[in-house]
């Protein structure tokens, strides 16, 4: 991890925001985020609505985080129109409290789980999935990996706005990372095989979002999920190896290839996927990218990458 520390002020964040703490589940309980519960707050001179993630009886360790976040944050926000705003934030007693930018709508874990987007197809799919894809081919620019995207993590500001956020795994990558951050069922195949030595890298945001991908699609069901519940199929999960429903279009199904490839030199970048051809299909993108796809390479028992035939 890197960048520079913020200072921390410390000022009381309950002088500036009247935050509402209400019960999980209710309105203004907004979500919790990887390090702490997010609710809504008023700031009290403006009285705009915001959010506020509140993380409680803060060790020396777990602020030296948490200002690694905040460096994060500081790097990416209001430059990119899908990564949430960072604000600021209040250190007091113990707590650290970080401001964001409000986004009542929920997120698209939820939206899934309720099947409010399902009469969309692919079409309200392809819509979404690009404007994460864009943010996530803005954050190599700035050396930062996310580590933890998944549908929870993706809020809806207004309307069909859809923002990356929760950045409490993210860091500065200079070079191969070597300590796993984020959801397990997430992790990307590299990440089971650090005992190789090898480390894994930005790619690892992209195999998330092929898992985020094919979850949208399909209610919510993970790629690799055994029949055994709350279980991956391991082998299928080295491989790569899915299966995806008969009305699955052609370009759907190639760029899910395409994200979900075991090897991550093999697995598409966010650059060339912003442009490939079923997102063009739907008039996002130039749909340049237009490769065929490798020879998969599997991750076999031994931890060496073998081709699938």
């Amino acid at each position: 991890m890197g960048g520079v520390l913020p200072t921390a002020p410390y000022q009381c964040v309950e002088g500036s925001y009247d935050i509402q703490y209400q019960r999980k589940g209710s309105v203004d309980h907004v979500g919790s985020g990887s390090t702490g519960e997010v609710r809504a707050c008023t700031h009290a001179g403006t009285k705009e609505m915001r959010c506020v993630k509140s993380i409680e009886k803060v060790s020396w360790l777990t602020r030296m985080h948490v200002m690694e976040e905040i460096s994060v944050l500081k790097a990416v926000s209001g430059k990119h129109p899908n990564i949430v705003r960072y604000i600021e934030f209040f250190e007091e007693w113990g707590t650290i409290s970080l401001i964001f930018e409000f986004c009542p709508k929920g997120n698209l874990d939820q939206a899934i789980q309720s099947s409010m987007l399902r009469s969309g197809g692919e079409r309200l799919a392809s819509n979404l999935l690009h404007q994460i894809t864009s943010a996530l081919a803005f954050l190599p620019e700035m050396k930062i990996v996310h580590r933890d995207v998944k549908p929870a993590n993706l809020v809806f500001s207004d309307g069909m706005t859809l923002k990356l956020t929760d950045f409490g795994s993210a860091c500065f990558a200079s070079a191969p990372l070597q300590e796993c951050q984020g959801s397990p069922a997430f992790y990307a195949p590299e990440q089971s095989n650090l005992h190789r030595g090898k480390g894994y890298s930005f790619p690892v945001d992209m195999w998330a979002l092929g898992i985020s991908f094919y979850m949208l699609l399909f209610d919510g069901v993970h790629p690799f999920q055994s029949e055994t519940a709350g279980q991956m199929h391991r082998n299928n999960y080295r491989s790569g190896e899915f299966q995806v429903g008969w009305l699955t279009s052609r370009g759907a199904s190639d760029l899910l290839e395409w994200l979900l490839m075991p090897n991550p030199d093999q697995r598409i970048g966010p650059s060339d996927a912003v442009n490939h051809a079923w997102f063009s299909s739907y008039g996002y993108g130039n749909g340049s990218f237009t490769k065929s796809r490798p020879t998969k390479l599997a991750l076999d028992s031994h931890g060496n990458w073998r081709p699938t035939y």
